[in-house]
């Protein structure tokens, strides 16, 4: 009764339900850009070019801020469900049907705090990632559609190689290269 109140969920299944919820956007991800290949794909067949413009930068974009969300939640509640990050070998508890302050050992204390720290770790490592490359990506992309569409001539040097630097290029599929690959 205990253990149940102090440690209500197995550090392994919490993790696996952080796995399973921080991976899931980037499957959207991919099933959007699968849609999208199978549809450019579809159009080029029928004779009409299509560029993949910017639903896709949007659909990464709110995976990646939902993979942040997700990692704090996580991380936020393994920190309340454990009350910090390290295990004491012993929890005395006292709630009702225990007629006094009990002793309860918890199997392998140490092994679980340094799983602990370590999942804490991997989480803020995987969230300082996601927040560098959404930022990165958002600053990029209001330097391609502020900056130097409106005026060029009043961006500053850098920013002009930066932007000529870091040029995202789509590969160019024809009719003739996808027949000649398949056969």
């Amino acid at each position: 009764m205990c253990y149940n109140y102090h440690f209500p969920l197995s550090h392994i299944r919490l993790w696996s339900l952080q796995l399973l919820f921080v991976a899931t956007p980037t499957l959207l991800v991919s099933a959007h850009v699968w849609h999208r290949k199978n549809r450019k794909v579809q159009r080029i067949t029928e004779g009409q070019e299509h560029r993949i413009k910017g639903g896709l930068f949007w659909t990464y974009l709110v995976s990646l801020a939902s993979r942040i969300c997700f990692e704090i939640g996580f991380t936020w509640s393994f920190y309340q469900i454990y009350n910090g990050f390290t295990l004491l070998p012993l929890v005395k508890c006292s709630i009702a049907p225990c007629p006094h302050t009990v002793d309860c050992f918890v199997s392998r204390p140490m092994e679980k705090t340094i799983f602990n720290y370590f999942l804490f770790t991997g989480s803020v490592l995987c969230m300082l990632l996601a927040i560098s490359e959404f930022v990165f990506l958002t600053i990029q992309h209001f330097m391609k559609s502020c900056c130097i569409k409106k005026s060029p001539s009043r961006v500053h040097p850098l920013i002009l190689k930066l932007h000529n630097h870091v040029k995202p290029t789509a590969p160019e599929i024809s009719l003739e290269s996808t027949l000649t690959t398949i056969e």
